[in-house]
Order: structure tokens, then C-alpha cells, then sequence
């Protein structure tokens, strides 16, 4: 009797013990699962507000429009997400997740941010099969400048510069035309670098409005033939041709020379290669394929981050001035017929130009440039600060939270 009574306890012991495990590794799946659920609902704020290219903003339309088409992937868990105006959310007052599911997160301190915002904390409450868990998470979600280097000159490379054919190097807006690490050879060619004529200032310039307009100095330089014209080109001037370097070109910079692939594309992108390609480029091409980049979208695929795999050629037109783009070939670019590209074009490995390709903003290149054929870069401040625009929403470093 004794030896059952023993047995029985251990047994009961036992139960209780199971049961209890049970019960917490049951807690433990429901918490996951809010947590997952949660995670899911940040993740597909920015995967949805980044498939928009940018026209969603954090209003209420855009929130319920949002939210009607998320489907959770675990189909036992739910997540709702709220947008609140960064500067009036009271930390100490933050959105609540309720009970349950269906009654969303209460908003508390949450102002919305309004249809112009740009910068919004997303607020996600995520729950469990049972709602029996819930977890908050929250995330500053903001577009990611992906041009956040100081792009002065409208021609920088860290090689040598040959301007063999009618090349013209345009910089109404500064007095900086080429920086090369190495020489810039235009003898024996009619190669050129050009700047605003002196004394033309606002008031004088016989542009519309005073100052020169990026659209006007394009017209006025045309295809570069008759930019050093004095009745064609009234308000630049040549500075640079045959074998005279004008004092907007720098070469031999060993500054420049003396940096690593990479340090060149961190100095003027921000961040090392891969992290870029895996945070900024929201587009993808193969090299293969890269002639094909913007056939058929509107504004030639304006206002999009293209990372091209590999040696490329295009003689298509990308971007456009209302929406520029930013282009990283990671490999050599061929540059061939009549091409117009707005915004930033960053070559890892050399140019070759062999057409009348204009670049309306800037070129930046780690090997050198041969162009061989008429191509005119055209220094466009528009359309740099608008390459600044093309990037993709991300969840900002350091702003992640669950507490």
C-alpha cells in the first residue's frame, strides 16, 4: 500500500509537471506569435507604402487602404498597424493594443501625420490565435536619402578622363566642372568644360527669369557644337579646350586617386556597396538586361534606385526631370546612340561613350572614362536633389523598439 500510495504521488507529480510545461511552452507559441504578427505589420508597412513609389504618404486614406489589403501569413495571428505624427507622440502615452483583435490599437497620443508627411511612427500591435497575447512594436519609418554625399561637379572619376570626341562638361551653377584622380586628356580634340560667362548675374543673364534654369542651359548648350559660341551660347563660356585646362577642372588629385573602390562609393553614397544594394536599390537588373531599364514606365522609370549586376550597355533614356533616378552599374557602362539620363549615374568600373548621350546631373565613375562621341554632362541641381527623392521607405537605425 505504501509502495502504491508512493507511485500515485509520483505519478500526480508528474501530471503537474507536464501540464505546467505544457502551459508555458503554449505562453511562450502565443507570445511568438504576437511578436511574428507584430514584426509582419512593419514589415509590410514599408513593403506596401514602398510598392506605391512613393505616392502613399501617412494619411487615413492610406492607412485603411493599407490596412484592407494586408493578409497577415500566419492566418491564426492578427496585426494592425496605426501612423503617428512624429513630434506630438507622448512616450509616456503611448497606443495601446487592445484585448482583442478586432478592436485595434487605441490611439491614444497618436496625432496622424497628414497626406504631406514624409517621416511617421509606425505603431503595430500584434496578437495571437487566441488574442490571448499581443505585443506592440514600434519603428520611425522615414525615406532613406540615397544621395547623401556632397555631388559638386557634374564629371568626378577616380581615373583618367579622355575627352577624345565632342565631350562638353557644362557647370552654369559653380565653378567645378571635372575632378579626376588622374589627367584629363583633351588635346588635339574639341573636348571642353564650360561655366557661367563672368558677369552674368541675376539681372544680366539673358535667361527668362535672370538666373539660367537647368532646362535653359541645356538649350543653351544644344549639342555642344555651338556652346562656345558667343550668340548661341550668351551665358557660358568655354574654359577648358584643346589642350587648355580651365581652373574648373581638378586633376591629379591624389586624395581622390588614394581611396579604395570602396571608400570611393562610400565617400559619395554613404554607405559600402553591399549594404547599398541591400537597403537602397529598389530595383535589381542583370547587365544583360539593363538596356531594357525603364521601357515602358512612366517617366522612363523615373524616381527609382537601379543597381545593374555587371557590365551594361544603354542607349535608352532613363528618368525623367520631374522624377530622376539614381543608377549604379556595378561593372563597366557602354554608352551608345542619343540617350537622355536624369539624375546620379555611378559607374564601379569605366565609362565608354560612343553616341551624343546627355546626363542632366551628374557622373561619378571609380575606373576612368573614354568619350569618344559627343556626350554632355550637364551639371543639374534639380535633378541631384531629386535623385535624393528615389529612395525607399526603411525603418530608421536605432528607432526600432517593443517596449
Amino acid at each position: 500500500m505504501v509502495l502504491l500510495i508512493a507511485a500515485t504521488l509520483l505519478v500526480l507529480y508528474a501530471s503537474n509537471t507536464v501540464v505546467g510545461e505544457q502551459r508555458m511552452s503554449a505562453n511562450e507559441v502565443r507570445s511568438k506569435q504576437a511578436f511574428e504578427a507584430a514584426e509582419a505589420g512593419i514589415e509590410l508597412t514599408i513593403q506596401q507604402i514602398n510598392a506605391s513609389e512613393g505616392d502613399i504618404d501617412f494619411d487615413v486614406a492610406a492607412q485603411t487602404a493599407l490596412n484592407a489589403s494586408w493578409t497577415p501569413a500566419n492566418p491564426n495571428s492578427s496585426f494592425s498597424v496605426l501612423f503617428c505624427e512624429p513630434t506630438t507622440l507622448d512616450f509616456a502615452n503611448l497606443p495601446q493594443c487592445a484585448d482583442s483583435a478586432d478592436d485595434g490599437i487605441t490611439a491614444a497620443s497618436c496625432t496622424n501625420p497628414g497626406a504631406s508627411a514624409k517621416t511617421a511612427w509606425a505603431v503595430s500591435c500584434g496578437w495571437s490565435d487566441d488574442s490571448a497575447a499581443r505585443k506592440r512594436i514600434l519603428t520611425l519609418v522615414a525615406k532613406t536619402d540615397p544621395v547623401p554625399g556632397d555631388v559638386s561637379n557634374p564629371l568626378i572619376a577616380k581615373g583618367s578622363v579622355g575627352m577624345s570626341g565632342n565631350a562638353t562638361v557644362v557647370n552654369y551653377f559653380n565653378n567645378l566642372t571635372v575632378w579626376t584622380g588622374s589627367t584629363l586628356d583633351n588635346t588635339g580634340n574639341t573636348g571642353k568644360t564650360v561655366i557661367r560667362r563672368p558677369g552674368v548675374t541675376d539681372g544680366t543673364s539673358d535667361c527668362a527669369a535672370g538666373d539660367c534654369t537647368s532646362d535653359e542651359v541645356t538649350t543653351q548648350v544644344g549639342g555642344g557644337n555651338q556652346v562656345c559660341n558667343d550668340a548661341q551660347a550668351p551665358d557660358l563660356i568655354c574654359t577648358t579646350s584643346t589642350g587648355v585646362y580651365g581652373p574648373d577642372v581638378i586633376q591629379s588629385d591624389t586624395t581622390l586617386a588614394n581611396l579604395t573602390e570602396d571608400q570611393y562609393f562610400e565617400n559619395f553614397l554613404g554607405m559600402k556597396p553591399n549594404e547599398y544594394k541591400s537597403t537602397q536599390a529598389e530595383e535589381v537588373v542583370a547587365g544583360a538586361d539593363a538596356g531594357s531599364i525603364g521601357d515602358g514606365e512612366a517617366d522612363n522609370g523615373g524616381g527609382t534606385v537601379f543597381w545593374v549586376e555587371g557590365n551594361a550597355a544603354i542607349n535608352q533614356d532613363i528618368g525623367s526631370a520631374d522624377k530622376p533616378v539614381v543608377l549604379v552599374v556595378d561593372g563597366d557602362l557602354d554608352l551608345s546612340g542619343s540617350p537622355t539620363i536624369f539624375g546620379i549615374v555611378f559607374v564601379r568600373g569605366n565609362l565608354t561613350q560612343s553616341g551624343s548621350a546627355t546626363i542632366r546631373g551628374a557622373v561619378l565613375i571609380t575606373g576612368s572614362v573614354d568619350a569618344d562621341g559627343s556626350l554632355n554632362v550637364i551639371y543639374d541641381p534639380d535633378a541631384i536633389g531629386g535623385a535624393g527623392n528615389a529612395g525607399s521607405y526603411a525603418s530608421l537605425p536605432g528607432s526600432w523598439r517593443d517596449f
